[in-house]
């Protein structure tokens, strides 16, 4: 917001007060200003959370967006690795082995991101 809108709401608001005050007086001036500042806060606070929740949810589908990538290019170097040509090919082993490394490291990333608690076997627990 420019300038001059900030300049006109906070004159309004001191206005406003003002007359509120001169009508009903300063414990009912209070008591609004108080109720108004406290319904404020939870509507942002409300907000922000849905808004993180939010935010983590996409954050959570990239991810294991990105560990479904990682998987098949493992799976694809399992198999180049096992064609004659390349057989005992000490590049590809290693290549092969810092990919395993590098999905169990996501893999724990991604735990941080899981929103729903799973089971050992990847189920989604029930709480009883």
């Amino acid at each position: 917001m420019n300038r001059a809108v900030l300049f006109f709401l906070l004159a309004s608001v001191i206005i406003n007060s003002i007359v509120f005050w001169q009508v009903y007086g300063i414990v009912a001036l209070i008591y609004w200003g108080v109720l108004v500042l406290s319904l404020s806060l939870n509507f942002a606070g409300t907000w922000y959370v849905i808004k993180s929740i939010g935010w983590m949810n996409k954050q959570e589908s990239l991810l294991e967006g990105f560990v479904e990538h990682l998987n098949s290019y493992e799976s694809h170097l399992g198999e180049i690795s096992g064609m004659e040509l390349y057989v005992g090919d000490p590049s590809i082993a290693g290549l092969l082995s810092h990919t395993t490394d590098f999905r169990k490291n996501l893999l724990q990333y991604a735990e941080i991101f899981q929103l729903e608690e799973t089971a050992d076997d990847g189920s989604p627990e029930e709480e009883a």
